[in-house]
């Protein structure tokens, strides 16, 4: 995808920010995640969003499972499996937890 879908997204995530005034919701951050993880050095801004997620809402089981993926792609597998054990501690019966889970033993 290019620079432009991008930046047209992220124009769609600010004004969604707006009208939280000030407050984060967890599936828009997740969406902002998502979408800095399609630049090229938009890691670190994909974790954040991630992490302002879980913030907005301790119990969202996808920014916890999406922070996990992240830490796989940075090699991070040991706040990998963190991640991916409180997304399942939080609900066991969320599949792709279990998934992900079985790819950092795998690593």
């Amino acid at each position: 995808s290019n620079i432009k879908d991008i930046t047209k997204a992220l124009s769609y995530v600010s004004a969604g920010e707006k009208l939280g005034k000030g407050k984060d919701d967890p599936a828009l951050m997740i969406a902002r995640g998502d979408i800095y993880l399609k630049t090229e050095q938009g890691g670190g801004d994909a974790m954040t969003s991630y992490e302002r997620a879980t913030l907005a809402d301790p119990n969202n089981v996808q920014a916890y499972v999406r922070k996990g993926q992240l830490n796989m792609r940075a090699r991070t597998y040991n706040e990998a499996k963190t991640n991916f054990d409180k997304a399942i501690s939080l609900d066991p019966n969320y599949a792709p937890a279990y998934n992900a889970l079985a790819e950092t033993y795998y690593f």
